[in-house]
C-alpha cells in the first residue's frame, strides 16, 4: 500500500513540474533555485497528505499550498535580511550629529567620500544609514527591486570600506 502511495506521489510530481515552475518563475525565484524547488516538493507532498477530494481537484490545492508555501519562506527571508542588515545606529547616528555640531577630520573625509558616489548611493545611504529607512521601504519608494536595494548597501560599504582604508 506505501509502495502504491509512493509510485502515486512521483506521478503528481511529474505531472506538477511545470506548475511548480511556473510558481517559480512568478514569483521571480531566480536566487536559490533549487532552494525553493525544494519547498515546492515538500509543499506537494504536504498537500498530497493532507487533500480532501470532496473540495476542490487535487491539482488547485496543490498549486495554491505550494505557492503559499513558497511566499511564506520568502516572507521569513526578508524578515531575517531585515533583520541582519539593520543600520549601525551609534556610527551613523554619531556621525550625523558630529555633521550637524562641528565637523571632525573624519567627517569631512566621508563626506567627500559619498559625493563621490553616484546619487542613487548618496540616496541610499542618507535613507538608510541617517534615516533609518529598512531596505524594503527604500525599495519601495525608490520603485526599485528589493535586491537592488542589497546590492547597494553591499557595494557602499565596500566602497566605504576601501576608500576608508586608504585615507
Amino acid at each position: 500500500m506505501m509502495k502504491d502511495k509512493n509510485y502515486e506521489f512521483e506521478k503528481l510530481v511529474a505531472s506538477m513540474q511545470p506548475i511548480i515552475r511556473s510558481i517559480l518563475r512568478g514569483l521571480h525565484i531566480y536566487k536559490n533555485h533549487e532552494e525553493y524547488y525544494q519547498i515546492a516538493l515538500i509543499s506537494l507532498w504536504r498537500a498530497y497528505q493532507s487533500y480532501d477530494p470532496n473540495k476542490a481537484s487535487l491539482t488547485t490545492y496543490a498549486y495554491h499550498y505550494i505557492r503559499g508555501s513558497i511566499l511564506t519562506e520568502l516572507r521569513k527571508q526578508i524578515q531575517k535580511d531585515e533583520h541582519e542588515h539593520q543600520p549601525d545606529d551609534v556610527g551613523w547616528n554619531q556621525i550625523a550629529n558630529e555633521t550637524a555640531d562641528n565637523k571632525s577630520d573624519e567627517t569631512w573625509i566621508l563626506q567627500d567620500i559619498i559625493k563621490q558616489l553616484p546619487p542613487k548611493q548618496q540616496q541610499f545611504i542618507d535613507l538608510h544609514f541617517i534615516k533609518g529607512h529598512k531596505l524594503t521601504e527604500i525599495a519601495e519608494n525608490l520603485g526599485v527591486g528589493y535586491s537592488t536595494v542589497k546590492l547597494w548597501k553591499r557595494e557602499v560599504l565596500a566602497t566605504l570600506k576601501k576608500q576608508l582604508g586608504k585615507e
